[in-house]
């Protein structure tokens, strides 16, 4: 099972779990939960890329934090290589992973009753995350 379809069996049978023991469930509040894995997949992918380039833990953690551009960025200086995007479509995933790092370096898909962002959900990003996935785990395996 791949882990897209893993997370939303989990989130669909969180939410009926809840819904159960009669908690009340809008969608907003998973739809803030999928941004935020989202987000933690992408930093995770591009932190096992920098790993395997040689960044230290200690690097991964103090220098990069949460920053997905600055991940990017670095990643593709060591040589991240996307056969799947043109360069158009390179220069426009690196604006909305800078647009969307802000959010996600904040925290605040991660506390949705706390969150000032609602803007449109970024789910036409997840496409383009799954591709950049893909081809660093060609890259490292």
């Amino acid at each position: 099972m791949n882990i897209w379809k893993l997370l939303n069996l989990l989130l669909n049978t969180s939410q009926k779990n809840l819904q159960k023991n009669g908690f009340k469930i809008r969608k907003f509040h998973f739809k803030h939960v999928k941004i935020y894995l989202l987000g933690h997949a992408l930093e995770l992918g591009l932190k096992s890329f920098l790993s395997y380039k040689g960044k230290s833990i200690n690097e991964l953690i103090n220098v990069y934090e949460h920053n997905l551009i600055k991940c990017f960025n670095d990643a593709q200086k060591l040589g991240l290589k996307l056969p799947g995007f043109t360069k158009v479509e390179i220069v426009t995933t690196k604006s909305r992973i800078q647009a969307f790092t802000l959010a996600y370096k904040s925290q605040s898909y991660r506390y949705f009753k706390k969150s000032k962002y609602n803007h449109p959900i970024p789910f036409y990003f997840v496409g383009t995350i799954k591709k950049i996935l893909q081809d660093i785990k060609k890259q490292v395996t």
